[in-house]
Parts: C-alpha cells; sequence; structure tokens
C-alpha cells in the first residue's frame, strides 16, 4: 500500500514528475475504483427499495425488512472491499514495474514546490466532500425524507359572488374586482415510496376588493345589507376584506424521477400537477372606500360600519398548474353576509406563481 500512495503523489506533483504511462495507469485506476463504488452503491439503493415495496405492500414484516437489509448492506460492502482489493493489487503490480526504472533522488522537492499538489489535494477533498453530501441527500429524499420547507406564492385573480337570483353580480366590475393572496405552504408525500399523491397547506393572507358600479355601496337596512344608490356622484366605490386563510390540498404530481449517479429521487411541480382541496379564513378587516367630487373638489372616504360580514370564511377549490405556476378557482360556502335571507358567496378565479 505504501507504494500506491507513492505513486498517487506523483500523479498530482506533475512539475516533479510527468510520466505519461504511469499517469494514466493511475488514472485509470481511480476511474475504476469510482465506478465500482457508485455500481455497488446504486445496486443497494436498488434493493433498499425492492424491501421497502415490499414492507409496503404487506407481504414481509417490519423484522424481515430489517434483517433484509442489514443482510445487502452487509454483503455489498463486501463486494465492494473485494473488487477494490483486486484493483489494487493490479494497480501495485504495475508500480512495481515503473517504479524501478525511476531515480530515488528524483523524488526529493522542496516546500514550494510541494504547494501545488497540496492545493489541489484540498481542492479534490472538498469535491470529495461535496459528492457524499449530495448522495446522502439523495438517499434521504428517495427514502426517508417527505417533507418539503415551507415555500412562498403569491396568487392573483377576479371574484364576484354568487347567489340564488345570479352567478355572477352585474353591479360588481367583472374585471375590477379582484383578489391578493401571499403565502407559505409546505408538500407532504403521503407514500413513502410513490410521488404521486401529495399533501399540500400552508397559511396566508388575502386581500379581496370588490369593485362596485352604478353609484352603488353597501349599506344595512334592519338586519340586511343591500347596494344602495349614494346620494353623490360617485367616482370609486369598493368594499375591502382582508383574511387570514389556512389551504389544504389533496394533489396529484405527475413529475418524473430525476436520476443522479445512478439513484433516482422525487421530484415536485416540475411537470404536470392538479388537486382539490378546502380553505378557512377569519377575517381581519372590513371597510368601505368611496370616492366623489362636489364643487370642485375630491372627497375620499373610508367607512367602517357593521355590515353583519361574516367573520368566517370556508369552501372548496381546485387547480391545475405545470412547473411554478396555476391556474386556480375558488367558491365560498360561507356567505358574504349573515344577515341577509339570500345569501351570496364569493368565487374567484386567477393564476398562482409559487405553487
Amino acid at each position: 500500500m505504501k507504494r500506491i500512495f507513492i505513486g498517487y503523489f506523483l500523479l498530482v506533483g506533475g512539475t516533479l514528475w510527468a510520466q505519461q504511462p504511469l499517469e494514466k495507469q493511475i488514472k485509470e485506476s481511480k476511474y475504476a475504483i469510482d465506478s465500482i463504488v457508485a455500481a455497488r452503491k446504486s445496486m443497494l439503493l436498488k434493493q433498499l427499495a425492492s424491501v421497502e415495496d415490499l414492507l409496503e405492500q404487506g407481504k414481509i414484516t417490519q423484522e424481515e425488512a430489517e434483517q433484509l437489509k442489514k443482510g445487502f448492506k452487509t454483503r455489498s460492502e463486501r463486494q465492494t472491499k473485494q473488487l477494490i482489493y483486486q484493483q489494487a493489487q493490479c494497480l501495485q503490480g504495475q508500480l512495481d514495474e515503473a517504479l524501478k526504472a525511476i531515480p530515488a533522488d528524483s523524488l526529493f522537492a522542496t516546500k514550494d514546490t510541494l504547494a501545488p499538489a497540496q492545493a489541489y489535494e484540498k481542492v479534490v477533498a472538498q469535491v470529495d466532500s461535496l459528492s457524499r453530501r449530495k448522495e446522502s441527500d439523495t438517499y434521504l429524499r428517495r427514502y426517508v425524507n417527505r417533507w418539503d420547507i415551507y415555500y412562498p406564492y403569491l396568487a392573483l385573480g377576479v371574484l364576484n359572488l354568487s347567489s340564488a337570483e345570479h352567478f355572477g353580480d352585474k353591479r360588481l366590475s367583472p374585471l375590477g374586482s379582484k383578489s391578493f393572496e401571499l403565502g407559505l405552504y409546505t408538500n407532504f408525500r403521503l407514500k413513502k415510496n410513490d410521488n404521486l399523491l401529495h399533501l399540500n397547506f400552508g397559511v396566508s393572507w388575502l386581500y379581496q376588493n370588490f369593485k362596485i358600479r352604478n353609484n352603488l355601496f353597501y349599506d344595512r337596512e334592519g338586519d340586511h345589507t343591500r347596494l344602495v344608490a349614494y346620494h353623490n356622484e360617485l367616482t370609486k366605490s369598493k368594499l375591502r376584506l382582508h383574511y387570514l386563510m389556512i389551504p389544504v390540498d389533496l394533489e396529484w404530481d405527475f413529475s418524473k424521477d430525476k436520476v443522479y449517479r445512478n439513484a433516482s429521487y422525487f421530484q415536485n411541480h416540475e411537470g404536470l400537477y392538479l388537486g382539490v382541496g378546502a380553505f378557512v379564513g377569519v377575517l381581519l378587516d372590513a371597510n368601505q372606500k368611496i370616492n366623489y367630487q362636489q364643487q370642485g373638489d375630491t372627497y375620499k372616504t373610508i367607512i367602517r360600519k357593521d355590515l353583519t360580514t361574516n367573520l368566517w370564511t370556508y369552501g372548496l377549490s381546485a387547480h391545475i398548474g405545470v412547473k411554478g405556476w396555476s391556474l386556480y378557482a375558488r367558491y365560498s360556502l360561507a356567505p358574504l353576509f349573515t344577515g341577509n335571507s339570500k345569501g351570496e358567496y364569493p368565487f374567484m378565479i386567477g393564476i398562482r406563481a409559487g405553487r
């Protein structure tokens, strides 16, 4: 083994010795060892995955699965050592022949001359460390880690109201009534070794802005909240709502597995995905903004009046997307106002970035 280390020293010390045939032999031996290790790791990962599949299908018990895993790991380690030992013997024979033709005094070098070799060895060690860490992350991603970290997302949509009398109130601007949502979500893979089904959930802030047309604004008449005419000509009339939301989705993700160094791992939102879900939210603030002009002056008023706005919102949702973009729809099962005999239910359609 001492001669093998001398050979690797000669490889990185190109300024001391440039015997191309021996350098080629050492490189080829290193590539062969790397290939052996990668191939054995890939085979072990596939064997472990097969054991997990059998366990998930109920064909073997947890104790049998652990025994099988231990046996596969032990056998893989033994076979890897045997193959590396054979490769080392082959390299040692090549070194014996090559070292006989090298004068011993040609191997001595000053500290300055060794500096480039030491720097090279440091870089190689860093690269090997990163490679091992990536392989470890791949293993965790494929077999252990079923959670994603929290990701931000942004959603923009148009909204309106549905009731027993109409689906979409014509007194509201169809494009001027908008929603804006900013939130965080996480993704959980429901099956350990199957990437199809996921559960998404998170928290968000939702802003809804109903733009009202025809010189109308919301006001209470007894227990009912209605759109009534304002006593001045309005240039702007809006009902603005702020919610704290908790969305939950069941999602089918058709993203393909990615292969890295002969090991596959799951990907999320890299292909087509679709989902259905529900949401619940609590009202944080509700107000109206009205603008009008009188005798050349512009008046801007914020009205905070109890319109019996529902404190809670909840309903159903659906989405379809590719990569980081998706189209979504929501329909509230809670009426906007609690005092009205005929409920008006908000719904929205929009585009979402980030999930």
